[in-house]
């Protein structure tokens, strides 16, 4: 599918309504600074991996890795770029599998 970007709208407000990652929308898409998206931008979008879930808002940690049945320490393992695992972002990808 493709999305419109419209004014106002930002890469993580798009990622998060379509149920995909802020990087994966990136890579698609070819956008260097993912800061930097103009109205107007057409982005292809596509879905998820099956072994990922994009990060909701407000999400915590501990609270993705009990709905999926998972450790902390198992979703630290497959995510290498989670520095700090009480600081994660909403609209950004995570390995689950």
């Amino acid at each position: 599918m493709t999305h419109t970007v419209q004014p106002g709208e930002t890469l993580a407000g798009i990622a998060l309504r379509h149920q995909v990652s802020i990087e994966q929308i990136a890579e698609q898409n070819a956008v260097a600074d993912p800061d930097r998206i103009r109205a107007g931008d057409t982005l292809e979008i596509r879905p998820a991996p099956q072994n990922e879930v994009v990060i909701p808002q407000d999400a915590t940690l501990t609270g993705l890795a009990s709905r999926h049945g998972v450790t902390v320490s198992h979703l630290i393992r497959l995510n290498p770029h989670i520095i700090d695992p009480d600081r994660i972002v909403a609209g950004g990808r995570l390995r689950i599998s």
